[in-house]
């Protein structure tokens, strides 16, 4: 699934600040490294702990990062996320080859499928835990 991120406001910061370090107890007990990152997601589909998040930013892309915590105040939410390490990066090219509807426009890709998850994974020479 694909989908546009809006910015994070002051808002968002706050309720990220106060979640800081319940999601880096998270990422601790999950085994994941506790240097994480915060994005604000908008969207109406549903992030959860251990789905996975590839960031599209200015035709570049990020490494995978895994879903750590989701913290909510309203409908505002916070995706904690964990980065994992990698060999590879692909290009934006190469990814569209794979998902098919990538966008131009779209900036964040939210894998929750388990064979397309290891397919792009692997696009990036790790694998999914």
């Amino acid at each position: 699934m694909f989908y546009e991120v809006a910015t994070a406001g002051a808002r968002e910061e706050r309720i990220a600040e106060r979640s800081r370090d319940s999601a880096k107890a998270a990422a601790k007990a999950s085994g994941l490294p506790s240097s994480l990152e915060w994005l604000y997601w908008d969207e109406p589909a549903k992030a959860r702990p251990g789905d996975w998040v590839i960031q599209i930013s200015n035709g570049h892309v990020r490494r995978p990062a895994q879903v750590v915590r989701v913290s909510r105040e309203g409908r505002a939410r916070i995706l904690w996320l964990s980065y994992v390490k990698t060999t590879k990066r692909p290009k934006v090219a190469e990814l569209r080859a794979v998902v098919a509807n990538l966008e131009p426009d779209f900036a964040e890709l939210a894998l929750g499928h388990a064979d397309k998850v290891r397919m792009i994974l692997k696009m990036f020479g790790t694998k999914p835990k």
